[in-house]
């Protein structure tokens, strides 16, 4: 009687475990049915692979053990990331290529003949392997498997539930309908505190567009202190108090992104005849990629999840040297990713009218990869967004690295703004703000820890509107009350204007809200 032939499993779990491994990291950022196209591709390569080597060899468990090697150096990426976070170091190039060969060289000697003959029994070999690579995916599967499921039922339940707020109808005006702009400047602090605190003169922007006739809501603060919590309450214009119930438990932000996605602001400009525009960015939390039009940064066909499955290979390596346009994570990507932004901003009035355009700029926010005149820099570490106590340097760093960065940025805007009313068909409107504050002083887990308050509770908050209509808006107007004044100017609604607060809620909590409207005052304690 034949033995029975141990069946070889490994390779084809670790090519599993490179794509789920990495999705498992951000899965309340990713789309599910992003996992098909690099599960389906990576598994036919190693496939072919594989029966290569079978051929190629005689021995379907070398020719398996070799698979996975291979595998092992392609996905190098991991193993150099923990080299970089254990010796603190961002290694040089040519460090990099000894790193990659010396690895390479240790799996070629693995899985040399010379050494597989030495074993006395493969199958232990295989079957060791088939056990290890089975438990490795065991975590990052159980992971996706709960979290999206949890995700689907969590979205559903919000889009089945009272919607955040109700639905509105928007009258046609007699004049033809205005482009309308939302651009988010991801932690732009108000001028005050960035004249106190950070000794930043911010004038010369704010006299810019004083002159270019827009509204400046001088007192303006954010009503959240995170990014989509902010932009959820902006583009439906209600808070999330009542929305919420029922999340308060959970961190996941997926409804949050869902309800981005497809705002009440979106539906109900959709119904009177706007297209929505969206340019991507360098996080999917607020991406609007099933807009009427999405503007695509790389001409090479991958999605951004794809990117961060590249950036754990042997070829990021090269992308982050040669700058490969390869979606990527990291600092290169990122500074490329705001730069195309700001560039097709200005190209954006020349597309169909009437549009209704929403773009989220992460900057002045970190990493900051401007110095003031646009010239690439980037911190000694790996990359991240973090801010607060994410960021990875001293506060003094944060501050001189965001003057810089808000100084290039406001050149750029500059330029967007004016290309935006020298191109436009009618005169449009136009609002610039800031989601919230800086994170220099700011704790993202307990509101105990904060001793600035004022510094991520004050944003940039700039309106322009045809024939400069500011009957409605006034000096610490909140973004919540953005589109009920926009739509009651311009579109014949009568919607009452909320009351302006203000809440903290942590990263581990979104959904815990903490009302502090009357504590934020204009100073800093010490740390």
């Amino acid at each position: 009687m034949r033995a029975k032939k141990t069946p070889v499993l490994h390779p084809y779990f670790f090519a599993v475990y490179a794509v789920l491994g990495v999705f498992a990291q951000l899965p309340q950022e990713l789309p599910v049915n992003w996992l098909i196209r690099p599960l389906l591709f990576l598994f036919g390569i190693t496939a072919l692979i594989h029966i290569g080597l079978q051929k190629l060899t005689g021995d379907n468990q070398r020719a398996g053990l070799i698979t996975s090697l291979i595998l092992a150096w392609l996905f190098s990426g991991h193993l150099r990331n923990v080299w970089i976070d254990t010796f603190a170091f961002t290694p040089t190039f040519t460090q990099d290529i000894l790193f990659l060969m010396a690895w390479g060289l240790l799996l070629t000697f693995l899985g040399s003949k010379w050494l597989w003959m030495k074993i006395k029994i493969p199958e232990m070999v295989t079957n060791f392997l088939n056990v290890t690579s089975w438990v490795v995916i065991l975590l990052p599967l159980y992971s996706a498997v709960v979290f999206t499921s949890q995700a689907i039922r969590q979205t559903m339940a919000v889009r089945l539930s009272e919607p955040i707020v109700e639905p509105v109808t928007l009258s046609t005006p007699d004049t033809p309908l205005p482009d309308i702009y939302i651009i988010i400047l991801d932690a732009y602090g108000g001028e005050d505190f960035l004249s106190d605190v950070f000794g930043y003169d911010n004038r010369e922007f704010i006299d810019f567009l004083q002159k270019r006739g827009f509204y400046i809501a001088e007192q303006s603060r954010p009503n959240y202190p995170q990014t989509q919590l902010s932009l959820t309450s902006l583009l439906n214009f209600n808070y999330l108090n009542d929305w919420a119930v029922g999340l308060e438990k959970t961190n996941n932000r997926t409804p949050l992104t869902d309800t981005i996605r497809h705002s009440e602001v979106r539906r109900t400009l959709t119904a009177l005849g706007y297209q929505t525009v969206s340019i991507p960015n360098s996080t999917l939390i607020s991406a609007i990629e099933d807009g009427d039009v999405y503007l695509p940064m790389n001409s090479i066909p991958l999605n951004q999840f794809e990117g961060l499955i590249v950036s754990t290979t042997v070829l990021d390596v090269f992308a982050q040297r040669w700058d490969m346009g390869l979606p990527v994570s990291g600092y290169g990507t990122h500074r490329r990713t705001i730069q195309y932004q700001l560039d097709t901003l200005k190209t954006i009035p020349l597309l169909m009218d009437p549009k209704f355009v929403f773009v989220h700029i992460l900057a002045p926010h970190p990493p900051f990869v401007f110095d003031q005149v646009g010239n690439p820099v980037q911190m000694d570490a790996l990359y991240t967004m973090g801010d607060g106590g994410g960021f990875p340097g001293t506060r003094e760093e944060y501050e001189e690295r965001y003057r810089q960065q808000i100084t290039y940025i406001n050149n750029q805007m500059m330029e967007v703004v004016d290309a935006i009313l020298r191109d436009s068909t009618e005169p449009p409107i136009i609002v610039i703000q800031g989601d919230h504050g800086p994170g220099s002083r700011f704790d993202m887990l307990t509101l105990e820890n904060v001793n600035c308050l004022w510094e991520r509770y004050s944003i940039l908050n700039v309106y322009y509107f045809p024939d400069q209509k500011y009957d409605l808006l006034y000096p610490s107007i909140t973004p919540v009350n953005s589109f009920r004044v926009i739509f009651n100017t311009f579109f014949g609604t009568n919607l009452p204007l909320l009351e302006d607060k203000n809440y903290y809620a942590s990263y581990a909590s979104p959904y815990r809200f903490e009302d502090i409207t009357g504590r934020i005052k204009p100073v800093c304690e010490a740390p």
